[in-house]
């Protein structure tokens, strides 16, 4: 028995050492009994499931709302700031992350140089600026309490010091490069800000180009009472949402571009809208209804209807109970209020945002806008005055000087010749008004701060923190009185505050072609814009552009082939025949580049001839050394040439006075309609916008550049009941513009004088 037990207990001992190596020494807390799961024999043991084969949902993406367009992300210099404004509707949430996307270039030194972000009045960031090889994310939570319901202001602003450099040239190479797309605000809730109620259009979000679309579905469009509710609506969403761009399309029914628009509307009478396949409310079949329905798929969409025509625009009516007309300032985009100077005045720099500050750099830069209305017809005799309020130190070399520039034009610098330092208490600074036009301006105080320190440049010195210059908020803009009439034509005024229309007694004409959807999505985006310039809404009627209008003041929006000869003529535009325009869709101007070249060239033999030569000359003679143009030198206008529209040119937008003389007509044409809708998107970017002026300003949407033609022949219209003081100002401005009218009415004068002074004489003096 023994035997036989023996090798089994020795085959069991041998066993024992293989066993034990095949678990690994485990300093695991033990588990309990239960925790160990016993398998029957001959059962598989479960194997753990394939990962693949688990799908996790990702979590939702975060709402954004973006918060820079493209043209507003430079941050230049040694300071540099930037304003926006940011609308939070009241069912936003408030718990979100700044997310702020920059590069810089390599000249700024991280170690001296901060970005900063507040919002509201409060700091919630800042940052070094170390970004030189590549776009970098800065985030940051946003505190409780920080966000409120309604306008939010956002300030960034930037502190930038050169890594090597102390000249003031080299402050240029100071950039700081916002990235619009990756700097937003990311809120927890996927959803976000929603559009619930139409006030909440104030909070309509963009872009990351900046741009605000808006899709339309108008099932009756091609309808003279459709036409005209649609310009109203989009004349109420541009002055709620006053966005840097606002663009509008439109259709029948609802197209793709629902899902990525920024705002989804429908519009027409409640059979019209049952025809979408949407949900509407209950009560659009018998009450005029402006209200948010939110679409499973498409998600909230503005419902415009009543059961009929007349009802629809009575509920486009009752919008007017959230629109408030603005009085004594202008608001544009970003969000500023910008104080409008009416007839002269004063304003402390504190009242437009300049708040006292020392600086410790060489190029010190801060800027700050006005307005002045629309008949402001100053630019050719008048001076303002800066009553400056500011210090330069001891060691401020003579030779340093103060700049001021208006619109970026220098218009005045002020050496300083003082050693030693010295406090500066309302001293005047004389700005000239020549680069002051109708609407809002800019107006940028430079101080250039040299010291000895500069020339030696020892390693430190350009982050040194000691103060050069300091600016104090006492400081004030002083405006004289200034003469007020209205000039035809005048594209900036009409850009300032839809001049002549927003101040129209009646409707005003709106030719355009109602059976296209291109003409009238580009008319939308038009009235928008001239809503917001105006700040109210202006009684546009929807006609033909075949209505005879010679006695009125009217807006024409059409493709060049839609308008009567005669239009385009009085204008000053050349019949399509004449120019390079097509009406093909589908031509673009890449495709006919052999035309556009040979074009060109004939245009640039036209303008190198030698006589144009030898008169372009003498033009920049006089304006540069007797601040004269030829213009100043004519006692009659010259001949208007029509202008030949090129294939390059995307739209045109000119203005003239109407065949009978008594009104103004303005005149927005394109090749054909797709170019009409791209162009009018393209223009109506504020600052595009902005920048229409003179007689005809011409667009191209490659490059998105514009060129301006300037008016002659400028008819004044009164705005303002006559006054001797407002005369005696029309006539020393329209003396300065025309010398040579000047020169001779003051001859004739003197003549007068000496024949009056001979008859009296003869008459009362004594005989020798």
């Amino acid at each position: 028995m023994m035997k036989r037990i023996l090798p089994l207990l020795l085959a069991a001992a041998a066993a024992a050492p293989a066993l034990a190596q095949s678990v690994p020494f485990d300093m695991s807390p033990e588990r309990r009994p239960a925790d160990i799961r016993v398998l029957p024999l001959g059962l598989p043991v479960p194997q753990a499931p394939d990962a693949a084969a688990t799908v996790v949902p990702e979590p939702p993406e975060p709402a954004r709302l973006h918060l820079v367009p493209p043209a507003e992300t430079l941050l230049s210099g040694e300071i540099a700031l930037r304003r926006w404004s940011l609308y939070l509707n009241a069912d936003s949430p408030h718990d979100a992350e700044l997310h702020l996307g920059y590069q810089n270039s390599v000249m700024v030194a991280p170690e001296a140089s901060r970005l900063r972000v507040s919002i509201n009045g409060m700091a919630v960031a800042e940052t070094a600026i170390q970004s030189p090889d590549r776009v970098s994310d800065f985030v940051v939570a946003i505190p409780d309490g920080v966000l409120r319901h309604g306008r939010n202001d956002i300030v960034l602003e930037a502190s930038q010091r050169h890594r090597t450099d102390c000249t003031v040239d080299s402050t240029y190479a100071l950039r700081t490069e916002i990235d619009p797309a990756r700097t937003y605000l990311a809120f927890s809730d996927s959803d976000g800000p929603r559009l619930a109620h139409v006030e909440d259009i104030r909070g309509l979000p963009m872009d990351a180009r900046g741009q605000a679309r808006v899709a339309v579905a108008a099932p009756g469009l091609g309808e003279d009472a459709t036409a005209d509710n649609l310009v109203a609506l989009a004349e109420r969403i541009g002055l709620l949402a006053e966005m840097p761009q606002l663009s509008f399309t439109t259709s029948r029914e609802i197209g793709e571009d629902f899902a990525t628009a920024e705002l989804a509307v429908a519009i027409g009478t409640a059979d019209e809208l049952a025809t979408l396949g949407i949900d509407l409310p209950d009560e659009v079949g018998y009450l005029p209804v402006s209200r948010f329905v939110d679409d499973p798929v498409l998600g909230p969409i503005l419902v415009v209807g009543g059961p009929t025509p007349q009802a629809v625009e009575r509920a486009l009516a009752d919008w007017a109970s959230i629109m408030h007309p603005r009085g004594g300032a202008t608001e544009t985009w970003p969000g500023t209020d910008i104080p409008l100077l009416a007839s002269g005045g004063s304003i402390d720099f504190a009242a437009v945002g300049l708040r006292t500050e020392q600086f410790s750099g060489r190029r010190y830069a801060r800027e700050f806008d006005v307005a002045v209305p629309a008949d402001f017809y100053a630019q050719s005799y008048g001076e303002a005055k800066i009553m400056l309020d500011a210090a330069f130190a001891r060691d401020v070399r003579p030779g340093s000087r103060i700049d001021v520039y208006v619109n970026d034009q220098i218009t005045t610098t002020l050496p300083i010749m003082e050693t030693g330092g010295g406090v500066l208490r309302q001293l005047p600074i004389r700005v000239g008004l020549r680069e002051m036009r109708p609407g809002p301006n800019r107006i940028r105080l430079e101080a250039i701060m040299v010291t000895d320190a500069d020339e030696t440049c020892v390693a430190g010195t350009t982050a040194s923190e000691t103060p050069r210059f300091g600016l104090f908020s006492s400081s004030r803009l002083v405006m004289p009185r200034f003469a007020r009439i209205a000039q035809r034509p005048d594209l900036s005024a009409f850009a300032a505050a839809a001049a002549p229309y927003g101040g129209a007694g009646g409707p005003v004409p709106l030719a355009l072609d109602i059976r296209s959807p291109e003409t009238v999505a580009a008319s939308m985006t038009v009235a928008s814009r001239l809503a917001a310039a105006a700040g109210k809404v202006i009684p546009l009627e929807v006609v033909a552009p075949e209505t005879d209008l010679a006695t009125r003041s009217a807006l024409f929006v059409a493709p060049a082939a839609r308008l009567a000869p005669a239009v385009l003529s009085q204008a000053g535009i050349a019949a399509p025949s004449e120019s390079g325009w097509t009406a093909d869709e589908a031509a673009t101007v890449a495709s006919v580049p052999g035309n556009v070249d040979a074009l060109e060239e004939w245009r640039a033999s036209l303008e190198n001839s030698p006589v144009r030569r030898r008169l372009r000359d003498l033009g920049e003679t006089l304006q540069e050394n007797f601040d004269l143009s030829l213009a100043a030198l004519r006692l009659t206008p010259g001949k208007i040439e029509p202008y030949a529209p090129s294939e390059a040119d995307t739209l045109l937008v000119a203005q003239a006075s109407n065949p009978a003389g008594n009104g103004t007509w303005t005149v927005i044409t394109a090749p054909n309609a797709a170019a009409l809708g791209e162009g009018a998107a393209g223009v109506s970017e504020v600052r595009s916008w902005g920048a229409l002026a003179g007689r005809l300003t011409i667009y191209s949407a490659v490059g998105g550049t514009m060129a301006s033609l300037p008016a002659l022949g400028v008819d004044l219209v009164p705005t303002q009941p006559w006054t001797i003081a407002n005369v005696r100002l029309i006539a020393a401005n329209w003396m300065s513009a025309h010398a040579l009218a000047y020169s001779l009415l003051l001859a004739i004068a003197c003549v007068l004088l000496g024949v009056v002074t001979l008859a009296l004489l003869s008459l009362l003096g004594r005989r020798s």
